[in-house]
């Protein structure tokens, strides 16, 4: 028996080191499969851009891009050799390398595939930049990424992560099999440790390119590093030079207006009102204007019969917000990926509608896709704007979304023509952007598609895959000209086309891979920065008249002031009048990502600079349109190219500084900030829970007149800081319970609350706006703290997720709806001509002719005399005008309106109702005086809900849930609720 046991163990230790043996073979090459991954999966990714890039380095040069994958595979295999000692470090350190090297890799491989996504279908490559911007903004983007996204991409990009694993799960399976078995490690870790010498010496031997150093960073590892050391915040800190703060570039706006002469001229013949109509990524060679055998625009054919047409008008930057700043204010935006025109006090420089509405002109931004992608609403607002109309202002029942942004562009007819109704004592100056060219180019179910890709056949060398989508992009150019000539319509049947000057222009142009990237905000060919320009008028222009020589999108502003006989400093603009002055020596653009790509175009010769994505390219626009012949590659002379491309190199460099310069001031003090605790004007001592206290404000006046701000400084101590996302807010409360909440950045959003350190006391120059609509009287203004889920510009459909909860800390201080009473402004009466004139014609002193006396008596005090309704026969989704006449004789208190409910006559069925603050809530009923006589009228909208027959209209007076007796019906019938029947309407489909 004894001599038994040692063969048992002997046998039992063979069986174990054969495991051991087979587990270390297991691991082994498991962890080689996942290092090999890491390697071969992007390397193949750069092989095939490779195939596909424009570049002249030749091959050998190509194949030295792979320098940095050298570099990385050396980092890659010394951090393996860390995880394998930490493999033979025991059971938590095998934990921790299977934890850590397959999180590695599958980041690495994950990052790789979603890169490489992205480039086939946009032809762009990503850095850290793009992707940050992306995430930061991903609320906006999301349709725009699902619009590009498919079931074989996700599944790529989760399989690719996914495979990281698996070599680790083999591992994991073979080591836990084998619980008392420990493999060597040493073969391993030398095995990584030799792959590190030798890359690590390979990568000394070769040297990247220069035109190609964008595909030199290995992509996964690049946007790990950069995301690890990007701070913005720090990178701002180290610069001499900020953005001019926001407070500052409203008082530079005011301040150039001020000093500038605008008057009109002496001229007989000129436009009074402007439609100046913006067509969404609409490139020059896509109008039949330029190419009358594509039959895209016919419309617009008409408008340039009686027309100056530009040939050549080119963009700042490829991007719909940066080129608004462009065309509405005669300037270039800042060059730079971050939209800061659309933050508030964005635009350091008065634009064209502040001039116009300095000489009386109603101004108005109408747009099919919703107002807050990008945060339009405020960069409109920043342009001087009056009305702001988006994709949420419209009615949708009748019309339908043709891609992520936009709904059809047909939505916009009806309410720009009634805009242009209300007010037709003053000039107009109305802008359409449309929306139904964006990507992805579908156009509405009724709409009838026409073969018109055939058409432009040899104008530019579209790639099969695209073609699909540029036969629904001409379609789509067509049914937005459809859309103008229902506007040009509408004008020509008030009589107004004649006194209108209609400006047509494309915001950017759009790439279909021709020259390899798509969509415009990196297309710096033709087919992205040259859009159609169109001045029409039958009066200025008997005849077509074609404009020469280089412009650009600044040059709009002083042109169409010229047209409409407006004299201006020519300091107020960059742009040059196309009339009076030749056209630009050279012209610039950039890509809308930063330092990607930038051209410089001098008489027809186009240099165009990559930075660091590729080599320069050098073309002549008179012999190559397309351009298709790089002069530096393909040319007889490439010597002096090469030399003319290094010269245009420089300027473009030394451009590009002096445009970001022209948005910054050095860095000085920090006013807001102060040593010691003021003694403010209005004391006003209220705890934000452990955040801040407030401490009291100043103002000057505690009036204010409509359409004007009313200014006050606020001081408060910060207790400590609070987390990102807290923002202050105002709102204001009218006597008729309308209120205007705005939420917004102390100090003029130079002061993040983030940044508060305990004992810290702020200065908030708190600037509100009044809005024009705002009845006389007393105006409550409220003040507290919103946490909000987003930061940055302001979101119109941002929910409030939290307020701080006020705490008065005196007695008397007023809390109401988590905002504390900051003042009661009083709101001086109407300044306006036109609202003056509605309120005189509406408030009478002597006694109307009554035709129907009715004699409804509301309360003790209000005697509704007569009322009518016309007309009484209307459309399913027309409207209807209510006319009253109101004797007042005493005071009434309280926010009371008008309500209308709709009922079906035949089954007493409820189906709609509107409310109202009287004349236009230029004058509520609180502010009504006894022995005054009140005419009112009110619109009530009706829908596809209401079923067509008979609907009667009942009508009341309401404060919250509280309705205002009826205390005499008099010869009106009335309902036991506090109801009169007004009448029966007739509704038909």
């Amino acid at each position: 028996m004894l001599s038994i046991q040692p063969a048992k163990r002997s046998k039992e230790a063979f069986r174990k080191a054969s495991l051991g043996t087979t587990a270390l073979r297991a691991t082994t090459w498991s962890v080689t499969a996942a290092f090999v991954l890491v390697l071969v999966i992007p390397a193949v990714f750069k092989a095939i851009k490779l195939l596909y890039w424009r570049t002249d380095v030749g091959f050998f040069a190509s194949m030295q891009t792979f320098t940095g994958d050298f570099i990385v595979a050396s980092g890659l295999a010394g951090l393996m050799s860390v995880f394998c000692w930490l493999w033979g470090a025991g059971r938590w350190g095998r934990w921790i390398y299977w934890v850590a090297s397959g999180t590695f890799v599958a980041l690495v491989l994950g990052l790789s595939v979603l890169e490489h996504q992205v480039w086939i279908r946009t032809s762009t490559l990503i850095d850290w930049s793009i992707l940050s911007y992306t995430l930061r903004h991903y609320d906006e983007l999301a349709g725009v990424v699902a619009s590009e996204s498919n079931w074989q991409g996700q599944a790529l990009l989760i399989g690719a992560a996914s495979l990281a694993f698996v070599p680790l799960a083999v591992d994991a399976f073979a080591t836990l099999a084998i619980r008392r078995a420990t493999p060597p490690t040493k073969g391993k870790i030398g095995f990584f440790f030799s792959v590190f010498a030798f890359f690590t010496a390979t990568s000394f031997v070769f040297s990247a390119p220069a035109e190609l150093q964008a595909l030199c960073k290995p992509v996964a590892i690049s946007l790990m590093a950069e995301a690890l050391t990007s701070d913005e915040t720090a990178i701002r800190a180290q610069d001499p030079a900020v953005e001019i703060p926001p407070d500052q570039s409203v008082r530079m706006v005011r301040q150039a207006l001020d000093g500038a002469e605008i008057k009109r001229g002496n001229r007989k013949v000129y436009a009074k009102n402007i439609l100046f109509v913006l067509l969404e990524s609409t490139r020059f060679d896509a109008s039949s204007v330029y190419f009358p055998e594509l039959r895209t625009t016919p419309r617009q054919e008409e408008l340039a019969a009686t027309a100056a047409v530009v040939q050549r008008a080119y963009v700042d930057i490829p991007h719909t917000s940066k080129a608004l700043i462009s065309l509405f204010c005669g300037f270039a935006p800042r060059f730079s990926f971050e939209i800061n025109e659309s933050q508030i006090g964005g635009i350091p420089r008065p634009c064209l509608a502040h001039v116009l509405a300095r000489l009386g002109f109603r101004t108005g931004f109408f747009q099919s896709a919703t107002g807050t992608f990008e945060n339009r609403g405020q960069l409109v607002e920043n342009a001087g704007y009056e009305t702001f109309m988006a994709q949420e202002s419209y009615p949708h029942d009748r019309f339908e979304k043709t891609n992520y942004l936009a709904t059809e562009d047909k939505v916009m007819v009806q309410p720009v023509l009634e805009w242009i109704d209300k007010d037709p004592s003053r000039p107009f100056f109305v802008t359409i952007l449309t929306g139904s060219t964006h990507h992805k180019y579908d156009t509405p179910n009724n709409f009838t598609k026409l073969n018109l890709a055939r058409n432009f056949t040899g104008r530019a060398p579209i790639p099969a895959s695209s073609r699909g989508y540029f036969a629904q992009y001409l379609n789509a150019v067509r049914y937005t000209d459809e859309m103008l000539g229902g506007i040009v319509d509408g004008l020509k049947a008030r009589g107004l086309l004649e006194q209108t000057l209609v400006v047509v222009v494309g915001d950017h142009g759009q790439g279909f891979e021709e020259h390899g990237p798509k969509f415009h905000n990196d297309v710096i060919y033709e087919e992205g920065i040259r859009v159609p320009l169109i001045f029409s008028n039958t009066r200025l222009f008997p005849e077509k008249r074609w404009i020469t020589g280089l412009r650009r999108q600044v040059d709009i502003a002083p042109t169409i002031l010229s047209l409409l006989n407006i004299e201006y400093p020519d300091s107020l603009f960059e742009g040059r009048d196309i009339f009076t002055t030749p056209g630009h020596d050279r012209v610039y653009t950039t890509c809308w990502y930063d330092r990607r790509c930038m051209s410089e175009i001098e008489d027809n010769l186009k240099v165009i600079y990559h930075f660091e994505q590729k080599s320069m390219e050098v073309f002549d626009i008179s012999v190559d349109p397309l351009e298709q012949v790089n002069l530096i590659r393909d040319g007889a002379d490439r010597i002096r190219y090469k030399r003319i491309a290094e010269q245009a190199k420089q300027r473009i460099e030394a451009h590009l500084a002096e445009m970001q310069d022209r948005f910054m001031i050095v860095k000085g003090e920090r006013p807001w900030l102060l040593i010691r605790e003021p003694k403010p004007q209005y004391p006003l001592p209220v705890r934000a829970e452990d955040a801040f206290e407030l401490i009291g404000f100043d103002a000057p006046t505690l009036e204010a007149q409509p359409g004007k701000m009313w200014e006050a400084n606020l001081y408060f101590k910060c207790l400590k800081p609070s987390e990102p996302g807290w923002r202050l807010f105002y709102r204001l409360q009218t006597v008729d319970q309308r209120s205007v909440q705005t939420d917004y950045f102390p100090a003029n959003a130079r002061f993040d609350l983030s940044e508060c350190s305990p004992g810290t006391i702020v200065v908030d120059q708190l600037r509100v706006w009044i809005p024009e609509d705002f009845p006389p009287g007393p105006t409550s203004l409220f003040w507290g703290s919103v946490y909000l889920k987003h930061r940055g510009p302001k979101h119109y459909t941002n929910p409030r997720l939290k307020w701080r909860k006020l705490i008065p800390r005196k007695r008397g201080i007023l809390i109401r709806s988590r905002g504390v009473l900051l003042a009661r402004i009083e709101v001086q009466e109407i300044y306006r001509p036109d609202l003056a004139n509605l309120l005189k014609q509406s408030i009478l002193t002597n006694t109307p002719q009554i035709s129907q006396p009715q004699g409804v008596r509301f309360g003790d005090d209000l005697v509704l005399e007569d009322f009518e309704i016309e007309p009484t026969r209307v459309d399913q989704t027309g409207s209807v005008r209510v006319s009253t006449l109101w004797r007042v004789t005493g005071e009434i208190r309280g926010p009371w309106r008008f309500f209308t409910h709709l009922y079906e006559k035949k089954t007493g069925k409820y189906v709609g109702e509107s409310s109202s603050t009287p004349i236009q809530g230029l004058h509520p009923i609180a502010n009504w005086r006894a022995g005054t006589w009140i005419k009112d009228s009110f619109v009530v909208e009706l829908s596809r809900r209401i079923p067509s027959g008979n609907i009667d209209l009942w009508f009341g007076i309401y404060h919250d849930d509280a309705r205002m007796s009826i205390t005499d019906p008099g010869k009106a019938v009335a309902d036991p609720t506090n109801r009169v029947l007004l009448g029966t309407v007739y509704v038909v489909r």
